[in-house]
């Protein structure tokens, strides 16, 4: 390489040391955003941003849109006229508003500090009755959901990421990209996920499960209504399928199926494309 080659490559090489440079010192400053680095999240948040009690005599319906958020509801036997609610946040960004019988609770999408620095994971705890018999409506991108026993209560789950683990519900609709699901009871059961583990203890109504990838694992069936499991990569395990009609269809894997009654008035269709189903 000549001379002038020579200078022109350390000029080259100058330029993008300084680019370099100049990119790491945005990286440490400025703050990022949690669509781009789940990763800022570390913990759970213990700041106490709110505590208030609201009527639960005329409550129907509650509402949650959290861009994160880990959201918990714990049911309480004791008689009570309130539904205490708490929101952990260390930006003091969470609202609750009681409007007509809904309870609108919002945590908004947040920057959450620098790559090296980042903050924790906002958690809203909400104590009810258990015989609240309203709609629990819950949106998040990311966040775990953990919920107790309200048997008369029906719940519509939306979430990018997180896992879910309910107690005892009349009907459960979840559409989840990535998380694993765990019920321990439940009437009415539709479910879409993209990937995570399905674990339930009892259905005893009707059951659809559409799964990307993911083990299905059914403790108890119990069920009035014709229904159907449907995954493209999983093992399916059922222990106790009640008096049904089974039908199987897999393209990869084993099946085994020791009870269906072929005269039973209710239908379940069990589909794979790759994974063992064994039915008992």
């Amino acid at each position: 390489m000549n001379k002038t080659g020579k200078i022109i490559a350390i000029v080259l090489l100058s330029l993008l040391s300084l680019g370099l440079i100049g990119l790491l010192c945005v990286a440490l400053t400025r703050p990022f955003d949690f669509n781009f680095n789940f990763g800022s999240f570390s913990g759970h948040s213990t700041n106490l941003a709110l505590e208030k009690d609201y009527e639960f005599d005329g409550l129907k319906e509650i509402r949650l849109d959290a861009r994160a958020a880990d959201f918990i509801v714990r049911d309480t036997a004791e008689a009570s006229t309130k539904a205490h609610l708490k929101i952990y946040d260390d930006k003091n960004e969470g609202t609750a508003e009681l409007t007509d019988g809904i309870l609108s609770i919002d945590m908004p999408e947040r920057n959450c500090g620098s790559f090296f620095n980042g903050c924790h994971v906002p958690v809203v705890e909400l104590t009810l009755p258990q015989d609240y018999a309203g709609i629990f409506d819950l949106e998040s991108n990311a966040g775990d959901f953990t919920l107790g026993d309200f048997t008369e209560a029906s719940l519509s789950i939306n979430t990018n990421a997180g896992d879910i683990e309910l107690g005892d519900m009349k009907k459960v609709e979840i559409n989840s990209n990535a998380g694993d699901v765990e019920i321990k009871r439940v009437e009415i059961l539709d479910i879409n996920t993209d990937a995570g583990d399905i674990d339930i203890d009892d259905c005893f109504g009707k059951l659809n499960i559409e799964a990307h990838a993911g083990d299905i694992d059914i403790n108890k069936l119990s069920l009035t209504q014709d229904s159907k499991i449907d995954t493209n990569a999983g093992d399916i395990n059922i222990q106790n399928v009640g008096d049904v009609r089974v039908e199987t269809d897999v393209n990869v894997g084993s099946q085994n199926v020791r009870h269906s009654n072929s005269d039973a008035e209710v239908l379940l269709r069990i589909k794979t494309n790759f994974g063992d189903v064994n039915v008992r």
